[in-house]
């Protein structure tokens, strides 16, 4: 993807490759899940790549909602991110100019957490992992998405490599399933870096770099890294999903997960 799309513009570009490395035995798939809409016309190619200390990111331990989800499949406990995550700290100096000029440091501060919270409950952990129905989680996150987005949401939602929520569409292909226990969460670890805050078309624009592990039902593990973005809009007092932009690459290694 060589440009930020415009507002209300999709774009699809996905990539699969299916291989057996008998030197393991393991069947290994990667999917490139496709960059999404609603991005600044004007981006900065190196701000993805800006290094940050390990202070600064997420890598605590998960916690979980509390509520076991069900996606038709079976059941698990959802994960979350507490709110004294490092990734949910406001920092001023990753936000330009032109969007602190437009809201205080308090309201930036809440769009990165709505930014982040959806990214790590719902980009990673949604009950659309793997199966799942799309109007079903579509009516039980309406509340999270803006309306005059909520149509385009609705379409990106339903297209397993579209990149909004992370899925990865060809597990069955390689012969196993992400894991579902109802007593713990299915994420092994999970790492947020949040890289900038920028301005786009007057919202915030929350940018940065993921990574996490899911437990898979072989007693191994997928793995994903990546990039994600999300631009928000502010209505009641309360920041909405309004687009995004994610390039997350998952690759199976299912392999035992070493006890801790």
């Amino acid at each position: 993807m060589n440009t930020f799309m415009k507002e209300n513009h999709s774009s699809f570009f996905a990539r699969t490759t299916l291989r057996k490395t008998l030197a393991v035995s393991v069947i290994a798939v990667s999917a490139f899940m496709a960059t999404g809409c609603s991005s600044p016309a004007n981006p900065d190619p190196t701000a993805s790549s800006s290094a940050s200390t390990s202070a600064e990111a997420s890598i605590a331990s998960i916690p979980n909602t509390g509520e076991v989800a069900d996606n038709g499949k079976g059941k698990y406990l959802q994960s979350t991110i507490n709110d004294d995550d490092p990734a949910m700290k406001y920092d001023e100096s990753k936000a330009d100019e032109a969007i602190k000029k437009l809201y205080s440091a308090e309201e930036l501060e809440q769009a990165q957490k709505t930014a982040v919270k959806f990214l790590a409950e719902e980009t990673i952990d949604s009950t659309l992992q793997g199966g799942g129905n799309p109007d079903k989680w579509l009516t039980e996150n309406k509340d999270r998405i803006a309306p005059a987005w909520y149509e385009e949401a609705s379409i990106k939602v339903k297209e397993p490599k579209s990149g909004f929520l992370a899925n990865n569409p060809d597990r069955v292909k390689a012969g196993y399933d992400l894991s579902y226990d109802e007593k713990s969460v299915r994420l092994v670890d999970r790492k947020i870096d949040v890289l900038s805050i920028k301005e786009n078309k007057g919202r915030p624009y929350v940018e940065g770099n993921v990574s996490y592990s899911l437990k898979t039902n072989d007693s191994g593990q997928e793995t994903a890294a990546g990039k994600f973005a999300y631009a928000l809009t502010k209505s009641d007092d309360k920041w909405l999903i309004s687009g995004y932009r994610n390039q997350i690459s998952i690759t199976p290694f299912t392999m035992p997960i070493a006890e801790k």
